[in-house]
């Protein structure tokens, strides 16, 4: 194992001027012990392609023995060949011959880079042709130095990484590994997220549970959405009428293509919705197809309109209409009241004349700027269809003046109230 680092004695000549291509040095010791070893070697640099290099010779053992020199033949020589993507050394040779106990560095790249086949590749160390594992730098490029004490093969493992597109997104996956599928933070406006596409496959979303693939092969994943069964209503100021699943205090949940009534709680002034879906509703009563997953509703007040139906409940027993009246600016409100039929043949024609239930107030006093009135009927039949509406008079500039405000129309469906309003699909 010696080396210019290790030795004990040294004689060298810098720039040595070479005589027929070659330089001979010679080296005498005096004083040169019975019995004692000597070992020596040549040692050399030079310049290539503008790298500089270091080598050794073979390493020769000589001794005295009875005043004769011995020369001793104890050292044998052994070959390092690599394999793959290593190299020996800074000329990157792939086999060398050196003597039993020499030291040799092995290299290779850290990295073989994805060329396109959606495998990326990174060293993991050094094995020879037994299995024995010689470790890595962890440097790029990974060198490991061995003592050689026989014939060497040496090879760089390296572990396998899988191009993973996760919904859109690059990476790269060890091989055989767990990989955790991501939910989407939303989904598309009237969608659901159901599950994944994993290079094709359909893997099903279960709420609450981390859902993993185990990745063996370049893998594109990607959200898989469907139009959602439910869809969900947020009303300020008001409350829905129609076929409510259920009503957890903020949201109301129905099925996707329920017909939908809002309508507004008494008291409100309401005289319309602003909506993130249909923008300005100009009418405090709004009846649509349910067909998007969320809807908001805000109600707009005014303690200017004249007349609207304002509520509607039922109760298992009865129904209960409410209504909010308001005189225009300046005008003074004589008359309110709340007129109805059963009679189809009337229905959204109803009249204060041929109205067949009324119930009204003369000259209501005003509360605020609004008055209420609410009127309850009990005996309500199944599938019996309500048609109701607003009816006011009020004063101004000295003339008098009548007004009707929407008709609502419900009927019971099952126990359950439903508007029955005639509207055009929005969806």
């Amino acid at each position: 194992a010696l080396s210019y680092e290790n030795c004990s004695y040294l004689k060298g000549k810098s720039n040595p001027v070479l005589t027929d291509g070659s330089f001979t040095l010679e080296w005498t010791r005096s004083n040169v012990k019975e019995g004692q070893t000597w070992f020596v070697r040549p040692y050399y640099k030079y310049t290539l392609n503008g790298k500089t290099y270091k080598e050794y010779g073979e390493t020769i053992a000589v001794k005295i023995e009875n005043g004769a020199l011995k020369e001793l033949d104890d050292k044998t020589n052994f070959t390092v060949t690599v394999t793959g993507t290593a190299y020996i050394g800074e000329e990157g040779k792939q086999s060398v011959i050196v003597a039993e106990g020499a030291q040799v560095s092995i290299s290779a790249p850290e990295e073989i880079p994805d060329g396109g086949s959606g495998y990326m590749y990174l060293i993991s160390g050094f094995v020879d042709e037994n299995g024995a594992d010689y470790g890595d730098s962890q440097n790029d490029p990974c060198t490991i130095n061995i003592t050689v004490n026989s014939d060497l093969t040496i090879s760089p493992e390296y572990d396998t990484y899988c191009k993973v597109n996760d919904q859109g997104t690059d990476k790269y996956i060890k091989k055989d590994t767990s990989y955790t599928l991501e939910s989407p933070a939303a989904s598309p406006d009237g969608k659901a997220f159901t599950g994944w596409n994993v290079n094709g496959k359909f893997i099903e979303n279960k709420d609450d549970t981390p859902t993993t693939v185990t990745i063996t092969e370049p893998t594109t994943i990607e959200h898989i959405f469907a139009a959602s069964e439910y869809c969900y209503v947020e009303i300020e100021g008001g409350y829905v009428i129609g076929n409510v699943i259920d009503f957890d205090g903020i949201s109301y949940k129905v099925k996707r293509g329920t017909v939908l009534t809002i309508v507004p709680i008494a008291g409100t002034h309401c005289v319309g919705w602003s909506s993130d879906v249909f923008g300005d509703v100009d009418k405090p009563v709004f009846t649509f197809i349910a067909e998007k997953e969320r809807y908001t509703f805000n109600y707009k007040h005014s303690n200017n309109e004249i007349g609207n139906i304002a509520g509607i409940g039922w109760d298992d027993t009865s129904l209960t209409f409410t209504g909010d009246f308001a005189a225009p600016n300046g005008a003074t409100l004589k008359y309110a009241a709340l007129i109805a039929t059963t009679k189809d043949s009337t229905g959204f024609d109803l009249t204060y004349e041929n109205c067949s239930y009324l119930k009204g107030k003369s000259n209501p006093v005003l509360t605020d700027g609004s008055f209420t009135l609410k009127w309850t009927r009990s005996n309500i039949k199944e599938g019996q269809t309500w048609y109701v509406r607003p009816y006011y008079k009020y004063t101004l500039n000295g003339k008098t003046y009548k007004a009707y405000g929407d008709v609502i129309a419900v009927q019971l469906v099952n126990g359950m109230l439903v508007c029955v309003n005639p509207i055009t699909p929005v969806q």
